[in-house]
């Protein structure tokens, strides 16, 4: 399996250049804000909320009414603590040891390099808040910061702390099924669905060693998952909290664009899984994360997606050339009403 790379319904999503609420996610790349990647914060999931913490340090290079802001809005839709470090080198040591015994868990927010440093020698999860000051700053250890404090509520805080303790976030819920990001406890799981050798006739198969495939997956988590936002899910069968299949959006290789991945295993096939997960997907796509233009692509013989296409309100658009292959293509712009079940 290429490294990041699932298809086989394809679907591209047109990126919605106004983003409001700005994350960088540096990558571990060297200096400065150029080795980071924009994305956007995801404020209105209902992940049920970890943290009952936020502590903060700013500098005189913050303005002062803005974090008063920012604080009157986080306390009003905050059930835990928000605390200032005015001495953070020794405070942390003191509230991580404090935390390790209460049970406590927090997320720091500061425009400080060093304080960040501090932050993590200590293991509490923490996010720079960028200004004129510090952005030339190293970002070598620094895998997250913030151009301002738009879209930095408690879900956004929350996705970062699950960030950081290799916590996966929960992406939506269906009437029968959620969708959650992928963890190395699926392996066994995965190969299950993988064993009937018609799963793999339109898409990728997993790695025969199994520990290639847990290091595809751990390397996934922490390139796909963490750079983008998005990624390829576990789709998991609510009544019986089986893994069923997975789906979700991906990078075709040599495309900028999203696309579109979905497997659901041969005993849950033929039941609307895929028509559930996919038009919930598609929905996310267009209310989250801002891709409101979709395109299906998959080889002429995949009648099954074809059928999904149709049923989902895609239209057909002949064919294109991809993988040194004839695909069909089909287009969702989100105008159409689908099918309902």
């Amino acid at each position: 399996m290429p490294p990041f790379y699932f298809h086989s319904l394809s679907i591209v999503a047109e990126i919605n250049a106004d983003v409001k609420s700005k994350l960088w996610y540096t990558g571990n790349k060297g200096t400065g804000t150029d080795a980071g990647a924009l994305i956007k914060s995801k404020t209105d999931k209902k992940m049920d909320k970890i943290i009952d913490k936020i502590w903060f340090d700013f500098s005189d290079a913050v303005e002062g009414r803005e974090i008063n802001q920012w604080i009157e809005t986080i306390e009003s839709k905050f059930q835990g603590k928000v605390e200032h470090f005015e001495n953070i080198p020794d405070e942390v040591e003191q509230v991580q040891n404090a935390a390790d015994k209460s049970g406590e868990k927090g997320i720091l927010l500061t425009d400080k390099t060093t304080q960040c440093m501090n932050a993590k020698g200590k293991e509490i999860p923490y996010i720079l808040y960028l200004t004129e000051e510090n952005k030339g700053a190293d970002f070598a250890d620094i895998p997250y910061a913030v151009e301002g404090f738009e879209g930095v509520d408690v879900a956004f805080l929350d996705e970062i702390y699950r960030r950081f303790k290799g916590i996966p976030w929960t992406i939506l819920e269906t009437q029968r099924l959620l969708v959650r990001e992928t963890t190395e406890e699926d392996l066994d799981a995965l190969y299950e669905v993988y064993a009937d050798p018609s799963i793999s006739l339109y898409t990728e198969n997993l790695y025969e060693d199994r520990d290639e495939e847990r290091a595809y997956i751990r390397d996934y988590i922490k390139h796909v998952y963490t750079f983008c936002g998005y990624g390829i899910w576990s789709v998991i069968h609510k009544e019986s909290g089986k893994l069923i299949g997975r789906a979700g959006l991906a990078c075709r290789e040599g495309y900028e664009t999203p696309e579109l991945g979905y497997v659901i295993g041969v005993p849950y096939q033929r039941q609307g899984y895929a028509t559930e997960v996919c038009r919930a997907i598609m929905e996310y796509a267009d209310e989250r994360l801002g891709f409101p233009e979709i395109r299906a692509v998959f080889e002429p013989g995949n009648l099954a997606s074809a059928k999904l296409c149709e049923k989902l309100g895609f239209i057909e658009e002949g064919q294109v050339r991809l993988d040194e292959k004839n695909m069909l293509q089909y287009v969702y712009k989100g105008t159409v009403n689908y099918e309902k079940d």
